[in-house]
């Protein structure tokens, strides 16, 4: 099993979020099953909120504990929401270890096309025009920008 974690976990907190999903999934787990697949905690998913240290590596304030944003009970927090979603997914699944479906294949030279055949990529903001900046600043001297850069 995956678990992400938009956080960097201790060594520690990363222990101990692991034994929580093996808990959980061990309780949802049929009789006589298996105990879970390997567990692996992973760092830096989808987003970065920090640190998450434990209770007591909180306490000492140390680089990890002092950079641990969301205070002493961060860990806490991650091991209710995850023994939750643990607890979400039914023991009986058949397709539970399927791989999902595969990703679009990224093509930088369809994206090169399409940004010198004038469409934009909605990560690329649009040039700001002297209306944008007027909005912001209404006092603005237009003369100080090249015609050709504002429209």
């Amino acid at each position: 099993m995956l678990a992400g974690v938009p956080a960097e976990p201790t060594v520690c907190a990363g222990r101990r979020l692991r034994a929580t999903l093996a808990q959980a999934l061990s309780a949802r787990a049929r009789p006589g099953a298996v105990s879970p697949h390997t567990i692996v905690i992973n760092g830096y998913a989808n987003a970065y909120s920090g640190y998450v240290s434990t209770y007591e590596e909180y306490l000492v304030q140390e680089y990890e504990g002092a950079a641990t944003q969301f205070g002493p009970h961060t860990l806490a927090a991650y091991q209710t929401m995850f023994r939750r979603l643990a607890a979400m997914s039914p023991p009986d699944d058949p397709t539970a270890d399927e791989p999902g479906p595969a990703p679009d294949r990224f093509d930088p030279a369809r994206l090169i096309c399409q940004r010198i055949a004038g469409r934009r990529s909605p990560i690329v903001p649009a040039p700001a025009t002297l209306e944008h900046l007027r909005a912001f600043s209404p006092d603005l001297d237009p003369t100080i920008f090249a015609p050709q850069a504002l429209s």
